[in-house]
This record gives C-alpha cells, structure tokens and sequence, in this order.
C-alpha cells in the first residue's frame, strides 16, 4: 500500500514539475506581434496557456539534462501525429488555384497545403494542414474509424479518413451527410486563416476577408444544424466582425440565438454608456448571459415566451431600465474550435460591461420566471401529443397579456364570421354551424366543458352568446339556435335583480308572442321597448337580453320546468303569473275569442287552471286604471303600430302589487331551466391498478429520483449515473419517457446534448 502512495506522489510531482518547464521564459514562444500594418488589426496579444478543454496536450521528452531524474510524461487526448520528412513550409491555396493530392484534384482552395506549419500553441503542427507526403487511402466522405477524434488533425489521421476528406475537400463541399469531423478540419483552416494571418499586413485583404465570412455563412447553410459546427461558426463571424466590422454583418437577431456575447455586451456596454435605458428586446437577449436556466415553456414557447416577457418589461419599466455605468470593461476574447491555435485576446476597451451586473441579471430573471408561470398552462397543452399551436383550446390558455385575436388566424377567422352573423343576421345562427368555426368534432350535447370552450372563446373574442348559462339559466342545445351580439357580457359580473325580472318578463312574452306560432314585428317592437325603458341596465346587460329575445323567438319553448316551478307557488304567486300574460295578450287593448283558446292552452301547458282566463281577462279590463288610457293617448311620443302594446301594467296594474310580481319573476328565471342547467361532469378517473413506481424497476426508478433533483444535467454525469445502475443512457431515458407518457402524455427528459429535466411534469407525476 505504501508503494502505491509513494509512485502516485512520484507521478504527481514529475506531472507538475513538467508543466512548469513548459512555462519558463527560455521554452515561450514570441507572441504574436500588436504592431501590425494592417489597418484593419486591432492590437492583440496570444495566450499560450494550456485550455481545460484541449484535445491533444503534449509535453516535450527531450529533457536529456533533468537534474530531478523524473520521467517525462505525454498526455494525448488526441490522434498521434504520423512523422513526416516533408520540409517545405505550409501556405495558404487560395480560392483561385488548383492541388492535385493523391489522385484527388482539389479546386476551390481555402486551406493549408505543405509539410511544415507548427501550431501557435507549440503542441505539434497545424491541424488542417494536408501533407501530401502522407499516405492516402480512396474512401468516401462518409467513411470513417476511429482516428476521426472530436477533434480531428489531418497527420492524426488513418490513411482511409485522409481519403475521406480530400474525396469532401475535392467535392463542392455540400455533401449534407459528409461526417462534421471532416467539416470542422476544414473549418479549422479557416479560423487560422483570420485570427493568425489577418493580423499580418498585406496577408488578408479586405476582399478575401469577406470571402471567407462568405463560405462560413455557405456551410451554416449546410452543417448549421448541427449545435458543435453552429457555435463555432458563428463565434468565428463575431470575431472577424470585431476585427474588421465594415466587412461583416451580424444582426441582433442572430446576437441574440446564438448568444453572441461580445457583440452584445458592447451593444448593451456602449447604450449604458450613453445614459440610455434598456430597450425590452435588449433585457430579453440579455437573459443569455444570465444565470437563467429556462424552463420548458420557454423552451418550448420561445416565441410567446419572448412577447410575453417583453410585454412584462415595458409594463414594469416602461422606456426601459436604466443601468449606472460600471467599472468592468469588455475584455473581446476569442477560443479557437482548434486544438492546434491558441486563445486570443484584444487589448481592453473602453466599453463598460453591464452584463456582469448581478442586480441587473435578477431583476430580469424574477420577470423571466413569472413568464414561464404565465406560460405554463399553455406549454403543457403543446407538450401533449396530437395538439397544435393552431388549436383554439390552445390559444385560449395563452395569458391576456397574448390575447391578440387579429395575431392569431383561428380566433381572427372565427372573429370575422361572427361579426358577419350578427350584422346580416341579428346574430342569429345554428349552433351546428356555430360549433364548425370552433372544432372539427361534432358535438351530441353540451356539457360542462363545452360550455366553458363555448365561453372562453366569446371572452377571448369580444362577442356573447344567448343562452349563456350565467346570465340566461339555460345552455345551448346541438340542435336548436344560439344568437351572437357584439361585447358579449365583460362588463357583468353577474345577473342583476332587474335583468333576471326582466328576463322573465321577456320569456313570458314570447310564449304569448307566439301564441298563434306567427310572431309579429309590433310584439317585437314592444317586448325590445321593455328592456330598453329599463334605465339601470347597463349597455352589456341590454345587449344580452335583447339577444336573449331574439332567442326566445327563434326557439322551441320548453315549459317543462317552468310548469313544476309554477305549480309550487302560492295561489297568489299563480295569480300574478296569470295576471302577466292576460296583461301581454291585453296589450293591444283587445283579445279575440281565438286568442282567448289559445290563452286557455297556454295556461294548461304551464300547470294554471284554464277556466280562469276569462275572469283574469274581466278583473284586468275591469280594474284598470282610467287614467292610464289618457296618459297613453295625450302622450307627445309618435303613436306606435296598432297591435301588441306593454306598458307598465305588463308587471301590474297596481303600484302596490309590482314589487311582490317583480320578484317572483326574477326568482322563476334565475331557476327556470333547471332541468336543461344539468351539465354532464366527466366520470372521475379510477385508480390505477398498479402504481407508478411500480411500472418502473428498482434500477430506472433511482435514475428517475436522482436526475429531477436538477433541470440540467451534462451527458457524462448521467452516463456515470448509469453506469453504478447497470443501464445504458439512451435506453434508460427512452424507458423513463415512455413511463412519464403514460402518466401525463408529457417527456419528463430531453436530450439536447446535456439531458434537460422537466420539472413541472416530474412534479405533476409525483402529485399522482
């Protein structure tokens, strides 16, 4: 045991005392030079210090003269370099000349051509560099084996992957399955070509320059997809836009998807600067550089996510946040894809960095997360298989603050019929052909989430609906009619006394309007002059009864309820009844012996003796008031069509009796559908015959609870986690998703390169 400590002790001293010798003043290379003639060139200085990331680490073994006696170790996490006795330099081919190597005829140029040309961080030689002494073996751009490392070197190369990549190099360099390696070799070329030789006068024109911006911008045609090739590419473009920004175009919207940090802390630096607040679409890029860790429904609804977070912003801060200038300066900083170029910097600006700012970070992160709580409804619907952001359902969980019907074409388009309804129609519709705007889906009966669908999307939209089951205490039938109106009921909270009076006076006079099955245009007239002699309505409430009318009119009348209500009241609850409609069929001032029959069918069918109809009829022309009459006729008002008139004895005759009638009427409205009030409730879903832990193993379960500790976790630390479980990563996810679909029709991980956790489903299962 002993010796094993004493070795690694040995091991670690030589290791560290190594690296210190590649690090003293005599083993330096020079830096690259600030003073440069190209006008174009900032002042740069490399850093040659090793990169946690780097492929290929290698230290020197020609230590001949150790006084410490200790070996020398090679570290390679890279291809070994094959030797090569190829002593002329290495050049740049430019676009315009033509190599043949190894029988491939290579047009078009863009990289390095030649048997020396060392790395600027003195780890072996350039990358990219094609040594055409090198052995070569015909192969396809798709061929490959295991000396094609993440990142590759053409001397690390086996013979066959060097055929591979002149067969691509030699080719348009389109081939969208050709294998990244390949692309990125290519790429690395590239990168030198601007952060190495650039910075030299007279080497980089500004033509060749935007050049190579140009073919860099023609592979993210091709290989963009791919997140590796994208980040790489695109921090090479904000570099060069640093280096020389006439040459080079980057929008704001590409700053902010591909999280391009310097563009944005000097955009952001040099607003702070100048006094100026921080615009909403700036606070939102700004989160990138955050420690925000976006949930799924910004994820998932990044669009939404953004307007929503912008409406948010402008709300709280209205021009803006305005951030006091600070004293940490932008510090442009470039790290190559490369294993073979060093990291670069640019010397200081005078730009202040905001984005260091943590006061600044949290402000935006509490509005971030109240986005994403907003969104959270929405973004499990979309997360749930078969469902479209084109839905109407889904629409309708998007936050007010996203309600725009004209942005949104279903709810714009159902919008549109609907206003043509009610301006040709008098809203007047089907509800067979109402419900086809909405859903593809046929409906047999209106049930309790029918009806709140039917009511969030007349809310969303502006408009109302007779029968409304708040206001009208009746629900649409899938067979009969709807009426629509314009405002719909925003502006009621809940049916008042008068409206609910009203409502029943309206229902009784269209049941006597229809006495004969003809309803004439003068009893419309009268029942509409009803609702509007009624000063404490509001304009909504008016608009609802007036639409509850046309309704009423245009509907079968079910008088079911309204019998078995009747028959429970008083006798004197039944006179007054009796008393409102021998009052409607009186309007006119006349009734003839056929109406009198049909009065007499109408009190049997709602449970009122029929016999009393002609007394009502003589107590009502006998006892009425004698002033009344010559009110009506010395009125100034225009005398109004002979027929069916309603004044205010339509309530009653006497001042006395109207607060009492007035209030049953109200009351039988507020319960006069009852029967058709009845809404199916879903059947509660049974148990589960078998929990949830138990559709999962011992082993996927333990994975399961580790990983919803955390909403992100890297590749390596859950294929560790695997690993001590015995499972393989791929496999254990698939198996988990598939568990958590059965559960909540929803993935609890996604697999983007690092796992993402899904918290709010992990929750959701663990609520079951």
């Amino acid at each position: 045991m002993d010796a094993i400590v004493i070795v690694g002790v040995v091991i670690i001293i030589g290791l560290v005392l190594s690296k210190f010798r590649n690090l003293s003043p005599s083993k330096k290379p020079a830096p690259l030079s600030r003073k440069s003639g190209n006008k174009h060139a900032p002042a740069i200085n490399a850093r040659e210090h090793e990169r946690p990331q780097y492929r290929d680490v290698r230290g020197s073994s020609d230590y001949g003269d150790d006084e410490d006696g200790l070996a020398t170790f090679t570290i390679s996490f890279g291809q070994t370099e094959e030797k090569s006795r190829n002593k002329s330099p290495g050049r740049w081919v430019s676009p315009e000349e033509s190599v043949e190597v190894a029988g491939y005829e290579i047009a078009g140029g863009n990289f390095y051509f030649g048997g020396r040309l060392s790395a600027t961080n003195q780890y072996g030689s350039e990358a990219s560099l094609i040594d055409e002494s090198l052995e070569v073996v015909q192969a396809t751009c798709r061929d490959s084996d295991e000396s094609l490392g993440y990142w590759p070197r053409y001397s690390g190369l086996s013979p066959k992957c060097r055929g591979a990549y002149l067969n691509w190099l030699s080719s348009r360099r389109e081939d969208p399955d050709a294998l990244l390696g390949y692309v990125f070799l290519y790429f690395y070329g590239l990168e030198r070509r601007i952060i190495v030789d650039s910075l030299v006068s007279g080497r980089v024109d500004d033509t060749e320059f935007a050049a190579i911006a140009s073919e860099i911008r023609r592979l993210l045609t091709i290989y963009g997809k791919k997140p590796a090739f994208n980040n790489y590419a695109f921090r090479l473009l904000e570099w060069m836009k640093l280096l020389r920004p006439e040459q080079i175009s980057i929008s704001s919207d590409e700053v902010d998807e591909h999280n391009l940090r310097l563009l944005f802390s000097l955009s952001a630096g040099r607003l702070v600067q100048a006094g100026q607040p921080i615009p909403a679409k700036m606070a939102f890029d700004w989160l990138n550089f955050t420690d925000f860790v976006p949930r799924t429904p910004a994820r998932r609804c990044r669009a939404e996510f953004k307007k929503l977070f912008c409406n948010l912003y402008r709300e709280q801060y209205a021009e803006g946040l305005k951030v006091k200038p600070n004293k940490t300066l932008v510090q442009p900083s470039y790290r190559p894809a490369s294993g073979s170029l060093s990291q670069t910097t640019l010397d200081e600006t005078d730009v202040p960095d905001p984005t260091v700012l943590k006061s600044v970070a949290n402000k935006l992160i509490k509005l971030a997360d109240v986005a994403s709580e907003k969104l959270d409804s929405y973004s499990r619907y979309l997360g749930k298989e078969g469902n479209s952001r084109d839905d109407i359902e889904g629409l309708l969980l998007l936050p007010v603050e996203l309600a725009d019907v004209s942005g949104s074409p279903p709810l714009s388009s159902f919008a549109e019929w609907a206003n043509t309804v009610v301006q040709q129609n008098q809203g007047l519709t089907s509800f067979s052909d109402f419900w086809s705007k909405l859903s593809d889906t046929p409906v047999e009966k209106v049930n309790k989430r029918e009806v709140d669908f039917i009511q969030a999307v007349l809310d969303r939209t502006e408009f109302g609906i007779a029968p409304d089951p708040r206001f009208h205490h009746a629900k649409p039938s899938p067979t009969g009619n709807v009426v629509l109106f314009l405002g719909g009921h925003k502006d009621l909270q809940e049916p008042s006394k008068t409206f609910n009076e009203v409502g029943m006076a309206l229902r009784l006079g269209a049941m006597v309007a229809k006495i004969d099955d003809h309803v004439h245009n003068a009893e419309v007239i009268v029942l509409k002059e009803l609702i509007e002699s009624k000063s404490n309505l509001s304009k909504s409430a008016r608009a609802s009864l007036h639409a509850y009318l046309t309704w009423r009119l245009n509907s079968p009348q079910n008088s079911t309820s309204l019998k078995r209500q009747i028959e429970n009241l008083s006798d004197t609850g039944k006179h007054g009844i009796s008393r409102i409609l021998v009052s409607v069929a009186l309007a006119d001032g006349n009734i003839s012996p056929d109406e009198i029959k049909q009065m007499e069918k109408l009190y049997t069918t709602l449970g009122l003796d029929k016999t009393l109809v002609s007394s009502d009829i003589h107590g009502l022309t006998a006892t009425k008031l004698p002033g009344r009459a010559t009110e009506v006729a010395s009125s100034s008002e225009p005398a109004r069509t002979p027929g069916f008139r309603l004044d205010e004895s339509v309530l009653a005759l006497h001042e006395s009796e109207t607060k009492n009638v007035q209030e049953m009427l109200g009351s039988i409205f507020t319960e006069s559908d009852e029967d058709d009030l009845v809404i199916d409730e879903p059947e509660p879903k049974g148990e589960l015959e078998e929990s949830d832990e138990g559709n999962l193993d011992p082993e996927h379960r333990r994975l399961f609870e580790q990983l919803i500790t955390r909403e992100k976790w890297a590749r390596a630390e859950v294929e560790s986690m695997c690993e001590v479980l015995g499972l393989m990563v791929d496999g254990a996810l698939e198996t988990i998703n598939d568990w958590s679909f059965d559960l909540s029709d929803e993935p609890v991980f996604e697999d983007d390169e690092d796992i993402l956790v899904m918290l709010d489903v992990a929750e959701d299962i663990a609520n079951r």
